[in-house]
C-alpha cells in the first residue's frame, strides 16, 4: 500500500511516535503548524471518517485526550485545536484518516480562514428537519 501513514504504522518511514495502542498511533505532524502539533491515526486502513469503524471510536477520543494534554503541557500552552479534514474539498491531503491535535499560543498567528455565513429566512428550521427526519431513516438502518 502507498498510504504514508501505513507505511509509518507498519515500520516501513520512522516518525515521532507519541503514543501507540493496539489501535491508534500519535504521531508528532512533520509539517507543524506550532510545535507540538500531532496526529491521532486508527492504525487500520480508512479512507475517511465515515469508513472508521465503531470500535475505534473510543480509542480515538481516548488518545486525544491523552496525548493534547501532555503536548500543551510541554509546549506550555492552553488552548489547542482538534481537527479532521474529511475529504479532499476540506483539505485532506492524506487519504488515511487522521486527526490534528494543534497547541495554540495567544498571537501565535495562526488563522483558519473560516467565514461564518447567515441563513436565509426559514433555511435554519427546515434544513434542521430534513436533517432529524435523515437521522430518524438512518437509525433504522442500525
Amino acid at each position: 500500500m502507498d498510504c504514508v501513514f501505513c507505511k509509518i504504522i507498519h515500520r516501513e518511514l520512522p516518525s515521532e511516535t507519541l503514543l501507540e495502542t493496539d489501535k491508534v498511533i500519535v504521531i508528532l505532524d512533520i509539517n507543524p503548524i506550532n510545535d507540538g502539533h500531532a496526529l491521532v491515526i486508527p492504525k487500520t486502513h480508512c479512507e475517511n471518517f465515515w469508513a472508521v469503524g465503531a470500535e475505534f471510536y473510543s480509542e480515538i477520543l481516548q488518545a486525544i485526550h491523552r496525548a493534547s494534554q501532555a503536548i500543551c503541557k510541554v509546549t506550555q500552552c492552553t488552548d489547542f485545536n482538534i481537527l479532521q479534514n474529511n475529504g479532499a474539498c476540506a483539505g485532506q491531503d492524506v487519504f488515511h484518516v487522521h486527526f490534528h491535535i494543534i497547541p495554540r499560543h495567544e498571537n501565535d498567528g495562526v488563522k483558519f480562514g473560516f467565514k461564518p455565513k447567515k441563513y436565509k429566512k426559514d433555511r435554519m428550521a427546515t434544513l434542521g428537519e430534513d436533517i432529524r427526519l435523515q437521522l430518524n431513516r438512518d437509525s433504522h438502518a442500525y
